[in-house]
């Protein structure tokens, strides 16, 4: 993991952590913070706590996009694949290995 996308992330997170204590002071609720899961939390919390997971995921998420990129481009520059305007590196460089390696039992997508 690389740390452009910690930060990013963690500056998300930050975010998403304002903006409930922001909500709850208008709203003269008192939420627990993200963090602590409990029953009682309503549909703000609970889409505050989803969006935060997402965030996390996207900390190991980024760091592949990033080298699946960079596979892709090595993948064109040996005419491997051929990536068209508008499209992605990323995705030619997955569709690629997944046709050279299907994988039995997965979605192979």
């Amino acid at each position: 993991m690389n740390d452009k996308s910690l930060s990013i992330t963690d500056d998300i997170v930050t975010l998403l952590k304002q903006c409930q204590a922001l909500q709850s002071e208008k709203e003269g609720v008192t939420r627990a913070a993200p963090e602590a899961y409990t029953r009682e939390d309503d549909p703000f919390a609970d889409r505050i706590r989803q969006a935060i997971g997402y965030t996390r995921q996207l900390q190991h998420l980024l760091p592949m996009a990033q080298q699946l990129s960079a596979l892709g481009i090595e993948l064109e520059r040996q005419g491997k694949i051929q990536v068209g305007v508008g499209e992605d590196y990323a995705r030619q460089a997955l569709a690629y290995v997944v046709a050279q390696y299907p994988a039995s039992g997965g979605t192979g997508q």
